[in-house]
């Protein structure tokens, strides 16, 4: 296999992570008349990358899909991740997915148990989903790595 071909499916692989809500979405949108889940996919993304403070401030981007949101933003981020540092070839694309996920979950671990049970404020209480929640977020710029198979950008 050459490294365009595994680069190529990568793309699909992505493509595919990211055209699966909006099928969703869309289905949804028939029967109840809910906003787009990819709408929503995507503005939590450019909120992310644009560092938009309102992203963890409000409640309604922290609902029953949030979470599925962040562990596909920490997905595509470990693909990504592989692109950007030309691994495509050495690593296997489920290995890079399944590191990122792995990844998270310590990072929010450790992040939760310093933050909200050794240190926490008085007003301090916040459930471990919403943490998981805004690491995976928090993310979300690395999609941006995607672009570092074009050194011309």
């Amino acid at each position: 296999m050459t490294k365009g071909f595994l680069i190529a499916v990568c793309i699909i692989i992505a493509l595919a992570l990211i055209l699966f809500p909006l099928i969703v979405s869309y289905k949804e949108e028939k029967q109840k008349k809910r906003k787009w889940m990819f709408g929503e996919f995507l503005n939590i993304i450019f909120k992310s990358i644009k560092l938009d403070k309102t992203l963890y401030t409000d409640n309604k981007n922290f609902g029953e899909a949030a979470v599925y949101f962040a562990g596909l933003i920490m997905i595509l981020d470990g693909i990504a991740g592989a692109v950007a540092a030309n691994t495509i070839v050495k690593t296997a694309i489920a290995m890079s997915g399944l590191t990122a996920i792995f990844t998270w979950l310590v990072w929010t671990t450790f992040i939760y148990v310093i933050g909200v049970k050794l240190f926490p404020d008085k007003q301090t209480k916040v459930p471990f989903k919403k943490v998981l929640t805004a690491v995976g977020f928090a993310h979300a710029p690395g999609l941006l790595r995607f672009f570092a198979v074009t050194p011309e950008l």
